[in-house]
């Protein structure tokens, strides 16, 4: 492998395995079926804040597609560049979801598999929010509760951690948000059936 890659791209792709999560399209789909029921339309802008090659864009329902606009985060310069070559009419960031500004209330859903790992990020715009940033997987949620609309539609895959988080300052950050509950148990905020969680 170390032949193949510049030592640039070999390093890229060492860091990014703690978080290079194969996620089955069984389950992809399944999210996709969630968030058709939640009421997404075609001609939404979807967010990947972290993408990979872009499993979810490759299983997103048809009937999405009329007008839809997606927008894919990926860290791995060679992940991203698969992804863009698969999804060319997708706009494609190689950088880090910290990395990459985007307007408040700009989408009107994220959808993905985000990172987890108890190890933080550090983000500038989140400077006055150090328990935001605390958990990886805390700052990708936060990101996406800022940059999805209100009324939007928020499915990713997280860590168990992320409801049950002992940050104090951070649990109230969540449940001042409004969500509603999957049988799985992963928690969809801002979708538009809500209910508070227990």
């Amino acid at each position: 492998m170390k032949e193949l890659l510049t030592e640039e791209e070999y390093a890229s792709a060492c860091a990014s395995t703690p978080n290079a999560h194969y996620t089955s399209p069984k389950v992809v789909r399944a999210i996709w079926q969630a968030i058709e029921r939640f009421g997404l339309q075609p001609g939404a802008h979807i967010l990947e804040p972290s993408m990979g090659v872009g499993h979810f864009f490759g299983l997103m329902p048809e009937g999405l597609y009329p007008g839809t606009r997606r927008t894919g985060v990926e860290l791995d310069s060679i992940t991203a560049r698969i992804a863009a070559r698969l999804y060319p009419e997708s706009t494609v960031h190689q950088k880090a979801f910290e990395d990459t500004p985007f307007p408040k209330d700009y989408f009107d859903a994220a959808v993905g598999n985000i990172p987890f790992g108890n190890y933080p990020v550090y983000d500038p715009a989140y400077r006055g929010s150090p328990h935001l940033t605390h958990a990886i997987h805390d700052y990708f949620l936060a990101k996406c509760l800022d940059v999805v609309r209100p009324g939007g539609i928020i499915a990713v895959i997280t860590s168990r951690y992320t409801m049950a988080n002992r940050t104090p300052r951070c649990g109230v950050t969540w449940r001042r948000e409004r969500f509603c509950w999957e049988p799985s148990g992963c928690p969809t905020p801002r979708s538009r059936r809500t209910r508070e969680p227990k």
